[in-house]
């Protein structure tokens, strides 16, 4: 895997490069299309969103019968496991054999490349965790 950045992410400065009004519209537009096109449910899906980004798309399905998983907060639960070597050992200690103190420095590293986008970790949990979701609910 390639190394994390080594950048300060908790020190970005985030610009919306959408109006958050816009960001639910655009949303409640996607499931209305993908219901048109005959889907059984729609899956709305976070990742590297902004906390009330997240809460409107959460509102947004919620209100539109649709699924909504925030990924981002689910990698962030799962920290603790994945440090324990519950998840994933093998790619976990990867990871810490080859960048021992920056996983020290900052514990999202284990699951993002940049403090925010998913690592190969980070996207393997969100892809099983989707996989139950989607296989629990039916759509498949």
């Amino acid at each position: 895997p390639a190394p994390p950045h080594r950048c300060q992410a908790a020190a970005w400065r985030r610009i919306p490069a959408v109006k958050e009004t816009d960001y639910a519209a655009n949303l409640r537009s996607m499931i209305e299309k993908s219901k048109e096109l005959g889907a059984k449910n729609t899956l709305l899906l976070t990742l590297c969103t902004p906390g009330n980004y997240a809460r409107r798309a959460k509102s947004v399905a919620k209100h539109n019968q649709a699924m909504f998983f925030n990924g981002q907060g689910y990698l962030v639960n799962e920290l603790p496991n994945i440090q324990a070597g519950k998840l994933h050992p093998e790619i976990v200690k990867t990871m810490q054999e080859s960048y021992g103190t920056d996983l020290q420095q900052n514990s999202l590293f284990y699951v993002t490349s940049d403090g925010c986008h998913p690592n190969e970790l980070g996207h393997r949990l969100v892809t099983e965790k989707l996989a139950e979701l989607i296989t629990k609910s039916g759509m498949l």
